[in-house]
């Protein structure tokens, strides 16, 4: 018989400050935000007592080109924002979670920095479609598929478990995702490091701005189980029939 496990996930927005302007972004500001140490052990708390066993980190693109960010991270004791991110990681594993980092584009340096305290790092390519850098990612520097795959390059030669994808319905033709996918296969067989690929539908979700991803996923969870029991309570026969599978299922 064949089972079918997962691995509960717990996200933590270490900042949502980001240099770039996409147009269709529902995380990023650009305003100072960068969580303090004390919140981080809080989250990485909250994330055990929720039984999670990994740990996605996101930020956006270069917090730390924000000054006020800078001031933040050195009144927390770091040199830059790799370094808290690094920090946030020790702390992690020290609770039994495995990091997964995804901070946007990194040079060789932050890559091989992060691979000494993560599980695995990521990179989504978006689009390989360099007309894109005129229309959703003008004042984006870092969102030209050059430097994208430049990271994932990078991080192939440094042999870091990798994810990465693409983004569908942002304005590039059915020919450049065919396109994108191709440039990551093309990157993996030459250092067999991707371990996922997403394809990802671009959805607007304007209540995701300023909130954190764990808290949303709650409050969604929350309101599912409500309803369920709610259903049982107003339908008795449900209720018989609920339980009758769940002894069913111990017996088994």
């Amino acid at each position: 018989m064949r089972r079918v496990t997962f691995s509960r996930n717990y996200t933590l927005s270490l900042s949502r400050t980001c240099r770039c302007y996409c147009k269709y972004c529902a995380f990023a500001t650009h305003r100072p935000h960068v969580y303090a140490p004390d919140e981080v052990e809080r989250r990485l708390d909250e994330a055990l007592r929720r039984n999670a066993k990994e740990l996605l980190i996101l930020t956006g693109e270069a917090p730390d080109s924000h000054p006020e960010v800078q001031a933040r991270l050195r009144a927390f004791g770091h040199d830059d924002f790799v370094g808290s991110v690094a920090w946030a990681c020790e702390r992690a594993l020290e609770r039994g979670l495995l990091p997964h980092t995804n901070l946007g584009v990194l040079d060789r340096r932050d890559l091989a920095r992060l691979r000494e305290v993560t599980a695995s790092q990521g990179l989504m390519l978006e689009s390989i479609s360099e007309g894109l850098m005129a229309t959703v990612h003008a004042g984006s520097p870092t969102k030209h598929p050059r430097e994208r795959l430049a990271t994932i390059e990078a991080a192939g030669e440094l042999r870091i478990p990798f994810t990465s994808g693409i983004l569908v319905g942002i304005g590039e033709t059915p020919e450049e995702r065919i396109a994108s996918l191709e440039a990551l296969a093309a990157v993996h067989e030459r250092h067999g490091h991707i371990q996922e690929v997403i394809i990802q539908n671009y959805v607007p979700h304007p209540r995701y701005y300023g909130r954190e991803v764990a808290d949303i996923a709650d409050e969604a969870s929350r309101r599912r189980w409500e309803v369920d029991a709610a259903g049982l309570r107003a339908n008795p026969a449900g209720a018989d029939a609920a339980a009758a599978r769940a002894s069913g299922q111990r017996r088994r």
